[in-house]
């Protein structure tokens, strides 16, 4: 390899590399706002894509690109060793394996297998519920590897297996045991490095890839690492499908950007093309011109519009340059190739096939079907790569630079763009989101309070009016003086006198006496004080009737209730509420236990002790009756205040429960919905704050584009 590490390129390098980890810092900051694990590894790729280039011992790498079916295999046979199945052909995905071909003094073959990590990450994939080409890939590898028998285990620890052997023959059948559609080892190869004793191979490494949608994450980064140290490449394309959408991402997005300077599209499996074509025309000549006029047109506009799309995208003209070089694509056809060296009876049943429709107009010459297969061009082509490999390599060196800016400029401008859709896509949907929760919250709460106080206003509606009742026929009583009614009663008075018995002359009468006793009767009127004392009871125990009377109904609460319910649901309806019916029902009775009905307990011993200590029982002097008649009076006015100051109480009381009810019954019916609230506002809160990140975040980047 010639030196190209002069003292303009390495301070070239040497720059540009200090100012991408200069831009890594500054938005390393913000690695909570987007994953910079792109950034950071073109840091990291371009240290090792430059290391590599610049070492003594670096071989010039050569690339065959493009999808499974594309014809790579029969593309490289043709190539390398003049059609002869030296390479495997028809793998599949799931057994594709990055297979790099070298020179080496002896012919040899170096597997390397599957690490047991990522024969966990399959069996993971394999496992799994998805759907996907990868993960039945994955299933398929799993079955085949513990179908075959092998010590899988020991394989997989081993880690690589090294075979040699004396000629190109003996080790082609060994190949398909390793990298063939049904070799034993297939399943179970990461990679694989055949090294052959051909001077074409000299100072060179070419390289079929297996694509980059691998089910095994640890081959497609081994392949992506390839494609960074990439020189050229030859990309397949089936004429058949030529140039889709993946093919022209493949194109413009990967392969110049990781450093191919040289790139040629290859029209492959031309024959299927003419075969499309060949009932439309008159001749084979015709059909082929069409079949090229055909594909060319199409590749001038794909690749006329990808080149439009990284200009527009500020690429460099250097990615530009190499793009543009696909406008012009070879046709080449290994099938053709093959049909032009053997005669039609050796033919396999599909090249019998291809045959019959390309002589549709005539038997065809070898010469005929080599013209088809015109892999004189693609080795031509190929000589051509090798002989300016390094004027190849001084353009790449010299370029690196600038690549890597426009790789830098590119990453940005997609981190650019993934923040400002982050901003406008997501974060600001999600802050619109929680303002028009907290919004509705606010109002279905605000709904719910009104239709709550409502129900509890219309319970206690009715207190007032009772009270005022209760309190009226408290005051009549108050002015009725107690009972105490004017009893008649009879006072017979009894008295004796001494008689003295004596008589004279009769002398045994001498000393001798008896009484004699008289009796009278006197009716009187009197009162009894007693009476007014049991009037004192009863109007204690009229007021206490009277008291318990008012809050009576409130004990009924079933109608409260249900008026709750009827709130709640009419307040939330529509919207999304965790709690049930016999849920909020619960939390209405919960409620409810906080209203408590007042018993009042008028005691009215205090106010009959007070006439029945002043008074005797009966009262019978009108000045006594007057004082009697007005301290029960005054009794009864005191006992009257006291019933109407417990009602005044009671009715404290229960307004004060009635209030703690209400209170409760909305914290135990908000609560989730407060949480949710809350919650609301400290997602709107986070985020207000990420927009603002990000904000910030695109003024950093936008320091480092261009504009």
């Amino acid at each position: 390899m010639p030196d190209l590490h002069t003292d303009s390129i390495v301070r070239q390098l040497e720059s540009f590399s200090a100012r991408q980890d200069e831009i890594f810092r500054e938005l390393s900051s913000y690695s909570d706002c987007a994953d910079l694990t792109p950034v950071r590894m073109l840091g990291e790729n371009f240290r090792k894509k430059t290391g590599d280039f610049f070492r003594s011992n670096r071989k010039y790498n050569l690339a065959v690109i493009g999808r499974v079916k594309a014809g790579k295999t029969s593309f490289l046979n043709t190539l390398l060793f003049e059609g002869r199945e030296i390479l495997p052909k028809d793998s599949v995905p799931m057994t594709a394996a990055l297979t790099r071909i070298e020179y080496a003094e002896r012919n040899e073959i170096e597997i390397e297998f599957y690490s047991p990590e990522d024969w966990v990450w399959l069996r993971r994939l394999a496992s799994s519920k998805e759907e996907s080409d990868r993960a039945k890939a994955a299933r398929e590898t799993i079955r085949t590897a513990e179908a075959s028998g092998l010590p899988v285990s020991e394989l997989l620890f081993g880690g690589t297996k090294l075979e040699t052997f004396r000629n190109i023959e003996e080790m082609t059948g060994r190949l398909n045991e390793f990298v063939g559609r049904n070799g034993a080892y297939t399943p179970l190869v990461k990679a694989a490095a055949i090294r052959f004793h051909l001077e074409p191979l000299r100072g060179i490494s070419v390289v079929d890839t297996p694509g980059l949608n691998d089910p095994i994450p640890s081959r497609t980064e081994r392949t992506r690492e390839f494609l960074e140290t990439c020189d050229a490449a030859f990309f397949l394309s089936r004429a058949s499908y030529f140039l889709d959408q993946n093919d022209i991402d493949l194109l413009t997005e990967t392969l110049p950007q990781k450093g191919v300077r040289r790139l040629v599209l290859i029209a492959s499996q031309f024959d299927g093309a003419v075969m499309d074509l060949i009932s439309d025309f008159g001749s084979l000549e015709e059909t082929i011109a069409a079949a090229k006029e055909q594909l060319r047109r199409h590749a001038e506009k794909s690749v006329g519009e990808a080149v439009l799309a990284l200009r527009r995208s500020g690429a460099s003209s250097n990615i530009v340059d190499v793009v543009q070089q696909c406008r012009e694509p070879v046709f080449l056809s290994a099938m053709a190739e093959d049909l032009s060296r053997i005669p039609a009876e050796k033919d396999t049943e599909q090249q019998a096939i291809v045959r019959r429709h390309l002589e549709s107009f005539g038997p065809l010459s070898a010469a005929d079907l080599h013209r088809i297969g015109n892999l004189d061009e693609a080795r031509s082509l190929f000589s051509g790569m090798i002989a300016e490999r390094e004027e190849l390599l001084r353009q790449k060196a010299a370029a690196m630079a600038s690549v890597g800016e426009a790789d830098l400029e590119g990453e940005l401008r997609r981190l650019r763009a993934f923040v400002e859709r982050e901003i406008t896509e997501n974060l600001q949907a999600q802050k619109e989101d929680a303002e028009a929760k907290i919004a509705d919250s606010a109002e279905e709460i605000n709904r719910f309070r009104d239709a709550v106080g409502a129900a509890y206003a219309e319970y206690r509606s009715r207190l007032d009016d009772r009270m005022l009742l209760a309190s009226g026929k408290l005051r009549i009583r108050e002015k009725q003086a107690p009972a105490a009614a004017v009893k008649q009663a009879v006072e017979i008075r009894t008295e004796e006198t001494l008689v003295d018995d004596m008589v004279f002359y009769k002398p045994w009468t001498w000393g001798k006496k008896h009484v004699e006793f008289e009796s009278s009767e006197r009716r009187y009127s009197y009162m009894d004080s007693a009476d007014a004392a049991e009037s004192l009871r009863q109007a204690a125990a009229a007021a206490q009737y009277l008291h318990d009377g008012v809050f009576l109904i409130f004990e009924e609460k079933a109608r409260l209730c249900n008026a709750l319910m009827r709130a709640a649901a009419d307040a939330f309806a529509g919207a999304e509420f965790s709690a049930d019916r016999e849920q909020i029902a619960r939390w209405a009775q919960i409620a409810g236990s906080r209203i408590v009905i007042p018993k009042a307990e008028i005691d009215p011993a205090p106010y009959a002790a007070a006439i029945g200590t002043k008074y005797p029982k009966q009262i019978r002097t009108e000045r006594h009756l007057e004082e009697l008649k007005k301290d029960a009076q005054e009794q009864m006015m005191l006992l009257v205040d006291e019933a109407v100051r417990k009602l005044r109480e009671s009715a404290a009381v229960f307004l004060e429960g009635v209030v703690s009810s209400e209170s409760r019954f909305e914290s135990l019916v908000l609560s989730q919905r407060s949480k949710e609230t809350a919650a609301c506002r400290n997602a709107l809160a986070e985020t207000e704050r990420a927009i603002f990140r990000r904000k910030e975040l695109l003024e950093v980047i936008d320091t480092y584009i261009s504009r």
